[in-house]
């Protein structure tokens, strides 16, 4: 990290977290899994961290240290984090409804709470599909009506007609060749 004096200024950030929240122990991917354990997202954090560090919104990316914790950590950081979102889904769907509960009572402020608190259920859908729902569905569409036309249009023969094709074939394979 020598040629990245923002991102270590922003895993300092991270070391002071760490120790304010009487957690220095943790590795750096445990204590952010945690984190988002607790409801807060890595982009939270990232952004948290930023403000720490005094850097402008522009100083590095939000996703910063996603990007550093994947790197790291490699599979591991998968294995670790997607079930801290699921875990972390249930704080989504209570702020939602503090969102709602808290909301000024004016239009505005209905509708204004109202979209967060959708966003916030948005994100609990697709970070923990089981306990929250929003599984995929799937969609079938058969044109019935194309499949009975082409029935219609291979003519079956009556059951009478099919025995006489039956006879004459029998009949044909029955005749001596001639021409030997």
């Amino acid at each position: 990290m020598a040629g990245q004096p923002k991102l270590r200024a922003l895993l300092e950030a991270l070391q002071r977290r760490k120790a304010r929240d009487e957690q220095p122990e943790l590795d750096d991917l445990e204590y952010v899994a945690q984190c988002v354990e607790g409801g807060e997202t890595m982009l939270d954090i990232c952004r948290e961290l930023k403000e720490a560090c005094g850097f402008a919104p522009t100083d590095i990316s939000d996703d910063k240290l996603r990007r550093y914790l994947k790197a790291k950590y490699g599979d591991r950081f998968t294995e670790r984090m997607d079930p801290a979102k699921r875990e972390g889904a249930s704080s989504k769907v209570e702020e939602a409804q503090r969102i709602v509960d808290d909301a000024r009572e004016t239009t505005e402020g209905i509708r204004k709470a109202e979209s967060r608190a959708k966003t916030r259920q948005w994100e609990a859908e697709r970070a923990n599909r089981e306990k929250f729902g929003g599984s995929p569905k799937m969609q079938v569409n058969l044109a019935v009506g194309s499949y009975h036309l082409d029935a219609l249009r291979k003519r079956v023969r009556p059951p009478a007609e099919m025995a006489q094709l039956v006879e004459k074939a029998s009949e044909a394979s029955e005749q001596p060749e001639s021409g030997s």
